[in-house]
């Protein structure tokens, strides 16, 4: 059983995310999962540039915080990815 506590704050949400990602490549480190293909990298960074809260219909709360959520787990496995020397984007 997995307990979650969503942040109200973005800034909050973002730390946590990137946290899980981290998390994620420690576990896949770990118990030596496959991690994602190598092609998941470039469509996860365009989904991110995709919803990108830069255009004016990206500025509502809602996708700000998909943003925040979708570039945070990219920006915390890449940095799991180096902590645990894992390619695990």
């Amino acid at each position: 059983m997995v307990a979650y506590r969503y942040r109200t704050d973005i800034v909050d949400t973002w730390h946590q995310v990137i946290d899980y990602g981290r998390e994620e490549a420690r576990v896949a480190k770990q118990y030596g999962a496959p991690g994602r293909q190598w092609w998941w990298l470039p469509i996860h960074a365009g989904v991110v540039i995709a919803l990108c809260p830069l255009w004016p219909w990206a500025w509502s709360r809602r996708r700000r915080g998909e943003w925040a959520w979708v570039t945070g787990n990219l920006v915390g496995r890449v940095l799991g990815s180096i902590r645990y020397r894992i390619f695990y984007p």
